[in-house]
């Protein structure tokens, strides 16, 4: 080793050793001294740390060489307190101080890096905030169980309008409902039962053996009573309940299928009621399938040009004329017909399509209204484009509707969005920096479904709103006591200086109603339901009044 060798060695920030043949340490630099958890050369002479080779086996030795050259790769070598530190080591031939040929060891130090892996994957292995385990385990030990031909039950657990929790009380407190109920879940499972937390408020539980289906009935039964109990956090008392959804393993099904047929009997129990569960039926198996097709057949209909865009007027009541439409997405499909929106617009949601199919009617939408404004001969329209909570959650939801104004050349001020009060209450200070960034745009919010939802009027005075619509049931029951209700919200957005239409008038009666209180825009099928372009540019053209 000449001298600046020897300089080189010494000052080297890689942990570097010198070994014979024999394997004995002759020489290291203080990066190796330190990597090692030793104070001297002679220290670690005296008390050689162990090594295991190759790391991933975990068999400790008392040296590191092998077949008369030292080991290379990943190595976990223990330090003199006791301690891991991870490297990877790379042996290098290489004349010694004497001449005579000698081992030297360079180590790359992964010490960190193993241990941000570790800890990366044993987030994935178990929830943060429960301590449960994660749905990767919990899928895993249910497709060992499967596999083997094993009988076992899953359950899925969800809280019943948690996100309504969630937003009246906050993300800490929602936590730690969450939390709570994780503990009460796993006092009332037996030590073989697998209690996993699969996100945001819906729980796993796996049972096996022999007697899975009546033991899952009675954890189902158990589940339901351990949830129904109030839960204090702080000064706040909640309280909640949960739906069930049971699945058995069957022949042929994968861990996935039993999962979704759980989750399909989970709605089952949602739909009728919450705070109950219900077992996986033949019926159930029948809408999975459903389901599954839908879902297949709904990722191809954007490219197939099977979804279109109709338009349904607002009018003014008191002359009839139309002052706008909102934008309504239709599929027709190629084997059932049209599909009705309620079928798979909430589909789109949960699947993520709501994003293309959102942006394919802003896009057609500014487009035509941009058109129908150019045309002199036709009256200057306001376009009312529908955002899912999904869509109000994309960070670039801005960009879109800006770029949309753009590409179409419609004026900002004759679009308006409409949202629900469930979306906008999903994340509050979220929803309002977006909707406030929108109307920078220059476009107006409109509150879609109003009175349907949880949202308060101190919120409401917070949101950049411009138009309240009034929900179709309110309409409905204008003989009734909701008559009440619409006046209420006349007055409401009279004292906020806002705008009012009308949702779903169709008949003269209730027209009548809406004028006797103060109601001037509405909209319904008394005017005119939800057109193709083509048809409400010949309405448009002749000018007529719709409805008087």
């Amino acid at each position: 080793m000449t001298m600046v060798d020897e300089v080189l060695f010494r000052e080297s920030p890689s942990p570097l050793a010198i070994r014979d043949d024999e394997g004995r340490l002759v020489d290291a630099n203080a990066a190796y001294i330190s990597f090692v958890g030793a104070y001297s050369i002679d220290e670690l002479k005296a008390s050689l740390p162990g090594i295991v080779a190759p790391a991933h086996q975990g068999k400790e030795r008392d040296d590191s060489f092998r077949d008369g050259r030292p080991l290379a790769g990943a190595m976990a070598f223990r330090r003199l307190d006791g301690c891991f530190a991870w490297g990877r080591v790379t042996p290098i031939r290489m004349p010694g101080r004497h001449g005579d040929p000698v081992w030297c060891e360079h180590i790359d130090d992964v010490t960190e890096l193993r241990h941000e892996r570790v800890a990366r994957e044993r987030r994935m292995l178990h929830d943060e905030l429960t301590g449960l385990a994660s749905r990767r385990p919990f899928m895993e030990e249910l497709a060992a169980s499967t596999e083997a031909g094993e009988s076992c039950a899953v359950l899925l657990v969800d809280l019943d309008r948690f996100r309504v929790h969630n937003d009246s009380h906050g993300h800490a407190v929602g936590n730690e409902m969450i939390r709570v109920v994780a503990d009460r879940l796993q006092r009332i499972l037996r030590p073989e039962d697998l209690l996993a937390r699969f996100g945001g408020d819906e729980y796993a539980i796996l049972i096996p053996g022999p007697d899975q289906e009546s033991e899952a009935l009675s954890t189902a039964n158990r589940v339901i009573a351990a949830v129904d109990e109030e839960i204090c956090v702080g000064d706040t008392r909640i309280f909640v309940t949960a739906s069930v959804g049971i699945a058995f393993s069957e022949p042929g099904a994968g861990a996935e299928d039993v999962v979704r047929h759980a989750e399909a009997a989970l709605y089952r129990a949602k739909g009728l009621g919450r705070n109950r569960h219900c077992v996986f039926t033949g019926i159930d198996r029948s809408q999975v399938t459903s389901r599954s097709r839908l879902e297949a057949d709904l990722r191809r209909a954007i490219d197939a040009s099977q979804l279109a865009v109709h338009y349904q007027p607002e009018v003014d009541l008191v002359d009839g004329s139309i002052l706008g439409v909102e934008a309504l997405v239709r599929w027709q499909h190629p084997e059932r017909g049209v599909v009705p929106a309620n079928e798979f617009i909430e589909l789109a949601e949960e699947t993520g399509q709501i994003h293309p199919i959102g942006e394919h009617v802003l896009l057609e939408a500014t487009r035509q209204i941009a058109d129908w404004n150019d045309d002199a001969a036709l009256p200057d329209l306001i376009a009312r484009v529908n955002i899912s909570a999904r869509e109000l959650e994309r960070p670039l939801i801005v960009e879109r509707i800006s770029g949309a104004l753009r590409e179409s050349g419609l004026a900002a001020d004759r679009l308006c969005l409409e949202v629900t009060e469930t979306a906008i209450m999903v994340d509050v200070e979220e929803s309002m920096a977006r909707l406030e960034r929108i109307t920078d745009l220059g476009v107006s919010v409109a509150i879609d479904d109003f009175g349907t939802g949880f949202s308060s009027l101190a919120y409401l005075r917070r949101f950049p709103v411009d138009v309240l619509k009034i929900d179709r049931t309110f309409v409905n029951g204008l003989t009734s006591g909701d008559r009440v209700i619409v006046q209420a919200v006349l007055d409401l957005a009279d004292a906020m200086s806002l705008e009012v239409v009308a949702e779903g008038v169709e008949t003269e009666a209730q027209r009548e109603v809406l004028m006797e209180m103060g109601c001037r825009r509405a909209q319904g099928w008394l005017f005119s339901k939800a057109l193709p372009a083509g048809e409400l540019t010949e309405l448009l053209r002749k000018r007529r009044l719709i409805g008087g």
